[in-house]
């Protein structure tokens, strides 16, 4: 009765805010309009209507289920009190209508339209006032778009040149194209990309420029790339083609963090050409660590190697701090000498977790423990245990059983089991890890698990285990392999059960409460 009562009440203030909201208008002055209606007409499909809308400076007050007006209901309904909390969390007051911000949207409008290639496009608007309220619709005509004719190039650099003009066949601005700013923007990025991964690490998409020339909906393109600007002590500017730069030193702090704040003495090892800076300790072990560095002594700087480097590393999940930074050295010209600090997360870590369960019906509760350390070998190895346990209060399917396994509780169903789990950052095979390129991050995974469930039809027990190997074929491919993959399922059945699935005389469910013994081989992509 009193959740009656209470629904009751809600259902009339609802309704009461209901009727406010219809009485939208009540709170304006004289001269005031409520913005009730905003719509976007758009007919070529090339457009982003959605993109457009957003556009508009002036949109209706937001509606429930899209109907009713709740939130402008609930600001009239506290509207005369000048301190709700109501009202300020959640009433919105009504949107008034300015032209000024219909005609900075008409602007925006024909901004948006030219910059998607629309130069002859016209942008109009109507309204519509009923009642103090007003409707506007932004009629939009697109006209023809200015597509790409050709391209040509302004490059004085013939090394930069010439690595733009190999790529030619990724570019994204090509004749019959539409002509769009975002495009240009997209192919100034992609265009940085490519140098900086060419030794030039002080390029930046500031160089690159576009000028074009339009007629009769046709536009000739001509992308440049200008030298880089100096000046002379004499404030006399002249200009200079970009540097390529390679790396000379690599420097890794492995325990960034306690080297900055504390000062503390550091040792120094050499592994695959880069400096392992530690306390002494060396939690880490250099060579599982270099397996994630791709920026080596020698080498041409590249952007890729750079976010490789950092993607791998945060990859193995051992680090709350990652940081990889470049400084010119003056001691070798074009030449940089880069320093990666890392400050390593807590290895051991204890979880306890504890849940009620309702599964179809069936009441219980569970919890697990675990434990995880994350540099379990020095090679930022993931070792984790975990216990996992419940009570559960199941349908009996052999009713002469005894139907409660548990003094005094109301559970008949006890479950629980460990598992155990082992990620290594690189493939443990017979055959050399250093084989294997360590771009694809590669990850082993060794798992073992039991579990255990007592029940009054019958007490089940499954045992498994599997190795797997993944790796990154690109950003968007993963292979998973499993080439053992074995389970065992104990099943001990008491007399009562046993008899009435002879009865029941169906192999399917007969096979489903027999002892199993299953190897697989997997593959996921």
């Amino acid at each position: 009765m009193n959740f009656n009562r209470h629904f009751l009440i809600f259902v009339a203030i609802l309704i009461a805010v209901i009727m406010n909201a219809c009485k939208s208008t009540r709170h304006l002055n004289e001269n005031e309009l409520l913005v009730s209606k905003v719509k976007v007409k758009v007919t070529n499909d090339a457009l982003d209507k959605e993109a457009m809308f957003g556009l508009v400076k002036q949109k209706p007050n937001r509606r429930l289920l899209g109907i009713f007006p709740l939130y402008l209901g609930i600001y009239n309904l506290y509207y005369d009190k000048a301190e709700s909390r109501i009202k300020d969390a959640i009433g919105e007051a009504p949107v008034i209508y300015d032209s000024l911000l219909t005609k900075k949207t008409t602007n925006q409008l024909k901004l948006y339209l030219n910059n998607r290639g629309f130069y002859d496009s016209q942008v109009s608007y109507t309204t519509d006032i009923k009642k103090k309220k007003i409707k506007v619709e932004y009629k939009i005509d697109e006209g023809v778009p200015y597509k790409i004719k050709d391209l040509n190039y302004s490059i004085t650099d013939k090394t930069i040149y010439y690595h733009v003009t190999q790529d030619s066949s990724n570019l994204l601005i090509k004749p019959g194209k539409r002509f769009d700013v975002d495009l240009l923007q997209e192919e100034r990025n992609r265009l940085t990309r490519l140098i900086r991964n060419e030794g030039y690490f002080y390029f930046s998409k500031e160089y690159i420029y576009f000028e074009a020339d339009t007629n009769q909906n046709k536009a000739s393109l001509q992308l440049g790339i200008k030298d880089v600007e100096k000046k002379t002590y004499e404030d006399e500017v002249y200009y200079e083609p970009h540097e390529k730069f390679t790396i000379n030193n690599v420097f890794v702090r492995l325990n960034y963090d306690n080297q900055l704040t504390y000062q503390i003495a550091s040792d120094t090892l050499y592994e695959k050409n880069i400096y392992f800076i530690d306390e002494g300790s060396f939690k880490f072990k250099p060579k599982a660590i270099a397996r994630s560095i791709f920026i080596r002594k020698g080498e041409l700087y590249q952007l890729k190697n750079q976010d490789l480097t950092y993607r791998n590393l945060s990859a193995l999940r051992a680090f709350n701090f990652i940081s990889i930074r470049f400084e010119k050295d003056f001691e070798n010209p074009n030449s940089l000498n880069c320093f990666i600090n890392l400050s390593p997360r807590k290895a051991k870590s204890f979880t306890i977790e504890a849940e009620g369960t309702n599964s179809g019906g069936n009441l219980g509760i569970s919890g697990n423990v675990g434990f995880q350390n994350a540099n379990a070998f020095k090679g930022a190895e993931t070792f984790s245990v975990r216990l996992k346990g419940g009570l559960e209060a199941q349908q009996v399917l052999d009713n002469e059983s005894n139907s409660n396994i548990t003094s005094g509780l109301p559970f008949n169903t006890v479950e629980f089991g460990p598992e155990v789990n082992l990620d290594i950052p690189r493939f443990l095979l017979p055959i050399s890890a250093d084989q294997f390129s360590a771009r694809t991050n590669p990850k082993t995974t060794i798992n073992m698990s039991y579990n255990f469930q007592q029940r009054p039809d019958y007490t089940r027990r499954i045992s498994k285990i599997y190795l797997a190997y993944s790796w990154n074929e690109t950003a968007e491919k993963t292979h998973i392999i499993q080439p053992i993959d074995v389970s065992y399922i104990k099943l001990d059945k008491s007399l009562n059960f046993q008899n009435r699935l002879d009865a029941i005389n169906n192999p399917f469910i007969q096979n489903s409460y027999r002892d199993h013994f299953i190897t697989a081989t997997k593959y996921s992509f």
